[in-house]
């Protein structure tokens, strides 16, 4: 344990509950251009970035689409159900044992944007610096 310099936390899936928030974003948004995206499928596909997400999803099935304008709408759409999120409050205690003696951060694939929202909705936005 004296090896210990500092704790990087990731943000959704370890943090905050966001999965099955982020999944009902894609599904939103993914119907709207006419795209199939099973559930299953998002789980395989968690850490790939969004435009390549979208990519692949109209590529195989033959939609065209503007990735960029998509996933913006998707996180749009994540954004508006923020209020829903929760925390995962073993991972959060971690945080407030921790912060007193070590730095700490956030990691996150996500848009800045998304993860301050996260971290305001949980109440952590000022323990990260």
């Amino acid at each position: 344990m004296h090896d210990i310099r500092g704790y990087i936390f990731d943000c959704d899936g370890t943090l905050t509950d966001s999965m099955p928030l982020h999944y009902v974003a894609w599904h939103k948004t993914m119907q709207r251009y006419g795209i199939h995206f099973s559930e299953d499928r998002f789980y395989e596909l968690a850490g790939v970035p969004t435009d390549k997400i979208i990519q692949l999803l109209a590529s195989e099935q033959s939609v065209q689409i503007d990735p960029a304008l998509a996933s913006e709408e998707k996180e749009q759409v994540f954004l508006e159900s923020i209020e829903q999120l929760s925390p995962i409050e073993p991972v959060v205690a971690k945080v407030k044992s921790v912060v007193n003696h070590y730095p700490v951060g956030v990691a996150s694939g996500g848009t800045r944007e998304a993860v301050l929202a996260q971290l305001r909705q949980i109440n952590l936005h000022n323990v990260f610096p």
